[in-house]
């Protein structure tokens, strides 16, 4: 019988049905949701489907199902067209209550860049016992720590019988793929090389720092140091200090491109988790004074600059010149850094990495990711570095150019400001974020957490 729950029950499954499914002591109350006399509901988040799946755990399709619920004696019946997979969730009477009446704005998850408003937008990520992207990598949906660290951060900042079973759910499957990946290093595969990618393997490490400090240790604590050792497999002697590789691909093949933001990030992971970034920061002050040609990269840098005032003006032919100097630049700037690595400009801008390959919206990643490494552990290289380029994105016109090209990282502005201090222009930003329909997102002005005792709050 499905009565006895516990009122903040929250239980999510997958269930495959070849023909039907019989749920006793239910009866439908909507098209999706069933109820039993003690106040709990069943949900079917995701309705019956033919998926297949990778071997690395990527969804690659899912056929939708014809299906129908019907009364029977005692309960509800289930009866699909074909053999297909489902995803339900259980809730008991305060969980459903919260499922049911609860209110909250909505939130962009960061990675997937993909609104989280009310329970049912769960369904673009929870499918098959998996957090996955919303994005498809070569026409497969991946697992993504980065998506569920997200999922996590807005779930606990809801709060509530609902909100914090999804939290929870989430951390089970985290610490499910880290428990059960050799070395404790999750597959990833977004380029098809089941290979694994660091960023997402370190916010995996700080969901589980989070829910550890929330469980007060236990299993997650030591999963989450399961996973920090982990990370040291991507650790490499550079310069005197210690560089964390971008992923597994980079390291197999004997190479270092210098991705900023994933060294950062690891450093930050590491901060949260106690352990020193000493040797991080040595590698990352070099790094930060890698600069190529005098000449040249004073051209582009300006070639850059006047781009972004462009791409800033919104749509039109300007916009549209704009994009194209902006690309001509950004190709020239990675044949540079090819002949010589280095990831800064005269005036502040910052490549993704010393590798060839264009990738403007990292200038603001990076930006994002030094501010919050700078307000948790301060050092000059960085503070000079982040001013620098702080002064390029906001005058050059980077920020708007951002938003009015519809990047999706232009959510990040807020929260890279804020983490600068520089909070009334924060606020101006997500502002104007919102009036160009951008939802709000964890470090934005009015929506900050502090799950990790050893970082500020909003951090990472």
């Amino acid at each position: 019988m499905a009565t006895g729950l516990p009122a903040t029950h929250w239980e999510a499954r997958s269930l495959a049905v070849t023909r039907e499914l019989e749920w006793h002591g239910w009866h439908l109350i909507g098209d999706r949701l069933l109820a039993d006399g003690s106040g709990s509901c069943r949900w079917i988040i995701q309705p019956p489907a033919q998926r297949s799946w990778t071997a690395n755990g990527a969804l690659e399709r899912s056929d939708p199902v014809a299906w129908t619920l019907e009364p029977m004696d005692g309960g509800v019946r289930l009866v699909v067209s074909a053999s297909a997979e489902l995803d339900t969730v259980d809730l008991g009477r305060s969980a459903a209550q919260a499922f049911e009446h609860g209110h909250h704005p909505p939130l962009t998850v960061v990675g997937s860049f993909a609104t989280l408003g009310p329970p049912a937008h769960l369904a673009r990520f929870l499918v098959g016992g998996a957090v996955l992207d919303t994005h498809e990598f070569l026409g497969q949906r991946c697992p993504s720590e980065q998506t569920a660290l997200s999922i996590y951060r807005l779930a606990r900042l809801r709060g509530g019988a609902f909100w914090d079973g999804v939290a929870a759910h989430v951390a089970a499957v985290v610490a499910d793929r880290i428990e059960r990946a050799p070395g404790g290093m999750p597959v990833h595969d977004l380029m098809g090389q089941g290979e694994t990618h660091v960023r997402f393997l370190v916010d995996a490490i700080l969901l589980l720092q989070a829910e550890a400090e929330r469980n007060g240790g236990g299993h997650p604590a030591a999963l989450a140091e399961r996973a920090l050792d982990a990370l040291e497999g991507f650790a490499i002697p550079w310069e005197g200090g210690t560089w964390y590789l971008h992923d597994s691909v980079e390291r197999d093949a004997g190479a270092n491109e210098l991705v900023l933001n994933t060294h950062v990030h690891s450093l930050i992971a590491r901060l949260a988790g106690g352990r020193p970034i000493d040797e991080g920061l040595l590698a990352l002050d070099r790094c930060l004074s890698l600069t190529g040609e005098r000449a040249r990269g004073t051209m582009l840098a300006a070639a850059l600059a006047a781009s972004d005032r462009l791409r800033a003006s919104g749509p039109g032919s300007l916009a549209e010149v704009g994009n194209q100097l902006h690309w001509m630049a950004q190709a020239s700037a990675g044949r540079s850094r090819a002949r010589s690595a280095h990831l800064r400009l005269p005036g502040g801008w910052l490549a993704r990495d010393a590798g060839p390959s264009p990738n403007p919206p990292y200038h603001l990643v990076n930006l994002n990711d030094l501010a919050v490494l700078q307000r948790n552990r301060p050092t000059a290289r960085v503070g000079k570095v982040l001013r620098s380029a702080a002064r390029y994105a906001r005058f050059s016109g980077f920020f708007a150019a951002e938003t009015a090209c519809g990047d999706e990282a232009a959510v990040l502005v807020p929260t890279a400001l804020t983490n600068m201090g520089c909070v009334r222009a924060a606020r101006r930003a997500a502002s104007g974020l919102r009036r160009s329909g951008i939802d709000p997102a964890i470090g934005w002005p009015g929506f900050a957490d502090q799950l990790w005792p050893r970082l500020a709050p909003a951090t990472p």
